[in-house]
């Protein structure tokens, strides 16, 4: 199942488990699920899990050689940079890769890195993470070039970052797409940031 940067797609599994899948995001599953194991596999982009509960058969999400282990709970997964963010809304979760493994609390954000498999935990506002569902832009204190990256892979841009090493500003920002166009945010994003953004419709470059 696939999306292109103008849709969003809600799939509803066999076992009555309800995903949404973001803009320019790509998921692989079997239906039905499997009678002992119920697995799907986020490929690309972001995808918010409402699992049913099931004791007798676990649910598990494979992401970027990472595994997340579930019963019934609801979560985030955003893979469309190459650092992971996994948010638990409800219940409970563990983040399995390599030797790397932690339970998520609800009101938990996990961010990892998959090459240097540093990893770091922090609290937010859970549930308006997912209100990407309804058409909004939800980051949630998160470096300015992080917002850029996760941008320009929802539009299916090029991203180029010419000063890697700099330490950008913490951005927070909750907004209705249909009051706010991509130029506009990246205005206001430059204004936040004190960086300079340049855009055309190929990529999006932080200077």
């Amino acid at each position: 199942m696939t999306t292109s940067s103008k849709e969003t797609k809600t799939i509803r599994l066999s076992d009555g488990s309800t995903l949404v899948l973001n803009t320019n995001s790509s998921l692989r599953y079997a239906e039905p699920l499997d009678k002992d194991l119920r697995k799907v596999e986020l490929l690309h982009g972001e995808a918010t899990f409402d699992i049913a509960k099931d004791a007798k058969r676990p649910f598990r999400v494979a992401v970027e050689q990472a595994e997340i282990e579930v019963l019934g709970t609801l979560f985030n997964v955003n893979a469309y940079s190459s650092k992971l963010a996994v948010t638990l809304a409800e219940g409970s979760i563990r983040f399995k890769k390599d030797s790397f493994q932690c339970m998520l609390v609800p009101g938990e954000r996990l961010s990892f890195d998959p090459a240097s498999q540093k990893a770091s935990r922090e609290q937010l506002d859970a549930l308006a993470v997912l209100d990407w569902r309804s058409g909004k832009w939800v980051f949630q204190q998160m470096p300015l070039d992080e917002v850029l990256a996760q941008l320009a892979a929802q539009y299916n841009l090029s991203f180029v970052n010419s000063r890697p090493e700099k330490q950008y500003p913490l951005i927070t920002i909750y907004q209705d797409k249909a009051g706010m166009s991509l130029p506009q945010l990246l205005a206001l994003l430059q204004r936040m940031g004190k960086s300079t953004i340049q855009f055309d419709q190929k990529s999006i470059l932080l200077k």
